[in-house]
């Protein structure tokens, strides 16, 4: 694995300054341009995948701990404990979504799809109210990794933590994602 960290000249840690990886990025991507005259394709591929690395949370957190380990943590993409309850309401919620959504695809008429609309606007307000607590706990996650990063400074934060990190992150993306594409198919 190459080290996105390096690439951009950014010091390894969990929550580098995102600013300057954007700004080293466009300097370092100006550069080696394809279709500059110095362009380098395999460069600039490097650059781009280093910088999409450190702007998203978890694969940064995963790039930390595959450099810092030697290789030797392994992921683990389990649901954090703090997110298991979170698990039961968005599945149950994405499963509401679902029936209703598959309902209102099979009615067989606009009456049928009327009497189908009450059902879908409860489940619509369900999946809003859903994506309000997924964004505050996003926000506590991002609070535990500006801690987690402080801590890194001092030598005290163990990877085995910032994996946890890692897999938090990834759930509350992917469960945003869901939910967002189920309002969409009840909007429509």
């Amino acid at each position: 694995m190459s080290d996105p960290f390096t690439l951009l000249g950014m010091e390894r840690r969990p929550l580098p300054a995102l600013e300057s990886v954007t700004t080293t990025f466009q300097n370092l991507a100006a550069a080696a341009h394809p279709d500059g005259p110095q362009g380098d394709v395999a460069l600039f591929t490097a650059l781009n995948d280093a910088r999409t690395t450190l702007l998203e949370p978890a694969l940064r957190l995963r790039a930390l701990i595959a450099l810092e380990s030697d290789g030797q943590i392994a992921a683990t993409h389990a649901v954090p404990d703090a997110l298991a309850d979170a698990f039961a309401s968005v599945s149950q919620a994405l499963s509401n979504a679902t029936d209703v959504i598959r309902r209102k695809e099979n009615a067989p008429g606009a009456l049928a799809k009327a009497l189908i609309a009450d059902e879908a606007l409860t489940v619509q307000d369900q999946l809003q109210e859903i994506l309000r607590q997924l964004a505050d706990m996003e926000q506590q996650v991002q609070q535990a990794l500006i801690h987690a990063d402080q801590l890194w400074v001092n030598g005290q934060c163990a990877l085995a933590d910032l994996a946890q990190l890692a897999d938090a992150f990834t759930y509350l993306q992917k469960w945003k994602s869901q939910v967002q594409e189920k309002l969409l198919l009840l909007i429509s």
